[in-house]
């Protein structure tokens, strides 16, 4: 189990984390949503979100807030707006894992699940 656990890991570093600051932001939503999270940031207002100075009440203010909280963290770049994202995602293959490995009673299979998961282009893209 650990070493399913260490590899998928091993993964999800190579695929998600190390290549989040490479490609520019997806037009339009990545850039919507970090520019929310950056007037989040800018304003301290972290109950109204906002765009171009509009309120923008589109999506649930948790992403925005965790998209804000890394700006904070790491600044403004690519690689804090996507942070959460990814993390959300590993934290979603670590679910599937599991869940897998205790219905099929088998940690490879759940490693195979995970891994699926993880490879897929909704999730991955």
């Amino acid at each position: 189990m650990k070493h399913t656990i260490w590899l998928m890991g091993a993964c999800f570093l190579c695929l998600y984390i190390l290549p989040l600051h490479v490609r520019p932001l997806a037009i339009p939503d990545e850039v919507r949503y970090a520019e929310i999270s950056r007037e989040m940031v800018a304003s301290g207002d972290w109950i109204v979100p906002r765009l171009n100075g509009l309120h923008y009440f589109e999506k649930p203010v948790m992403g925005y807030w965790l998209n804000g909280l890394a700006m904070k963290l790491f600044g403004q770049n690519n690689f804090s707006v996507r942070i959460t994202s990814a993390i959300s995602a590993g934290l979603s293959a670590l679910m599937v894992f599991f869940l897998s490995a205790g219905f099929s009673r088998s940690t490879r299979k759940g490693g195979m699940a995970a891994g699926i998961y993880l490879t897929c282009f909704l999730v991955y893209g």
